[in-house]
């Protein structure tokens, strides 16, 4: 068998003996669900705007659409798209049309989903407000009629579909692949850092390449990885699968809308699920899965080489770990640019970071439900190859020297001179 094979198999093997393992392996995912769960749970549970836009096209209810306690009309004058474009910036609970046909009044609320105020809420103040009017120095009159409709905000909001599924699919997927391109690369390092304390090093340098030993810890620690993978995959999809099961989501799909909004007592709701399980089916979730493999490969080899370098370089644990922050923060900052990036994925910036590679995994995983274009992923691909490429030859290089070398802290000039010289 060949080396790398013989040092990747050791390295697997080690790792899933230990119970850690497996109890990340099984629990992992319960943590990972409630980790993006409960932000979203509390985000959601916030009071939701108390200011509507509307537009009185009849013109006559001025002074009637009063502010009460937690209840706040604004007027606007401005056309359709504009209020839209406003109720997204400035962060209204939605848009009220009012127009009046004959003797019926006609009123269309435009609601910012689940966050906006309920409609029939909505429905009784609009209507009281015209009873006022309609009543106002008058006798003998009936009740107005009021046709009061209800629709999403993305109805009128054209060209600006609702993101926030893909938002939140991207933040999970790039959250998911940052933590195991670290946990995993960091395995690497505190494995090099144990065996040149250790001096293991010296009875395995006797016997096989550096570059076969660096090759074997990387491989065996990344099919550890790819195990953990494929397990939170299947038991993800079983999840799912049995969630959309028990609660029939199929229902709310276009082709079994008509007929569940004729036996269902919430409208809104169910056209609220519908635009869920529309957004959901607008994600090319294969496309996702591919790349998250690709890049979290590729993203995991690179960083491994660069931790291995570190680790090479250094004398204790403490400074491996002191030392591996400059190479892990580049791959947390789109994380924290996630809400530009999703809302300029044309910008130089948002270029840059899918090109650099020491943030190209997590931006790409960001980017990837809302589509990016094949140029910028074979760019972005073929940049992190060729940096994967230079840091695994330079990690050999620098082992066959550096890792026989004790007591001393090198400087970056002196782990250049051994990539050049060795």
């Amino acid at each position: 068998m060949h080396p790398i094979f013989i040092i990747a198999r050791r390295e697997f093997l080690q790792r899933v003996r230990q119970k850690s393992f497996w109890i990340m392996l099984l629990f992992g995912p319960l943590f990972l669900i409630l980790i993006m769960i409960v932000p979203i749970g509390l985000t959601m549970q916030k009071e939701s705007s108390s200011e509507i836009l509307y537009l009185d096209k009849t013109g006559e209810l001025e002074g009637y659409l009063y502010p009460e306690k937690d209840f706040n009309l604004i007027k606007s004058i401005d056309p359709v798209n504009e209020c839209a474009n406003r109720i997204k910036e400035e962060g209204y609970a939605g848009l009220i049309i009012i127009q009046k046909i004959g003797t019926e009044w006609q009123c269309k609320y435009y609601q910012t989903g689940t966050s906006g105020k309920s409609h029939l809420l909505v429905k009784t103040i609009i209507a009281n407000r015209i009873t006022q009017y309609e009543l106002a120095d008058k006798q003998n009159i009936a009740f107005p009629v009021l046709n009061f409709q209800i629709a999403p905000i993305s109805e009128i909001q054209k060209g600006k579909p609702d993101n926030t599924i893909g938002f939140v699919f991207g933040l999970f997927a790039a959250v998911l692949i940052l933590v195991f391109i670290n946990q995993y690369s960091h395995m690497v390092l505190r494995g090099v850092v144990e065996e040149k304390q250790n001096r293991i090093s010296e009875l395995i340098l006797t016997s096989i390449k550096p570059l076969y030993f660096i090759s074997g810890k990387i491989i065996g620690i990344a099919s550890v990885a790819f195990l953990q993978i494929l397990v939170w995959s299947l038991l993800s999809g079983t999840v799912t699968l049995a969630i959309s099961n028990y609660f029939k989501l199929d229902r709310f799909s276009d082709q079994n809308l008509v007929k569940t909004l004729e036996n269902t007592k919430d409208i809104q709701q169910s056209m609220e699920m519908n635009t869920i399980v529309n957004s959901i089916g607008s994600i090319n979730g294969l496309e996702v899965f591919l790349g998250f493999i690709f890049f979290f490969l590729f993203g995991y080899l690179l960083f491994s080489s660069l931790f291995a370098i570190v680790g090479i370089a250094v004398g204790s644990d403490t400074d491996a770990q002191q030392m591996s922050i400059p190479f892990t923060l580049p791959l947390s900052i789109p994380v924290i640019l996630l809400q530009y990036i999703t809302e300029n994925q044309n910008s130089g910036l948002t270029l840059f970071l899918t090109l650099f590679p020491l943030t190209s995994p997590t931006t790409m995983l960001l980017r990837m439900p809302f589509g990016v274009p094949y140029g910028q992923v074979l760019a972005s691909g073929s940049i992190l190859i060729l940096t994967l490429v230079f840091a695994a030859y330079s990690a050999a290089k620098i082992y066959r020297t550096g890792i026989l070398m004790y007591g001393k802290k090198f400087t970056l000039q002196e782990v250049w001179y051994w990539v050049r010289k060795a």
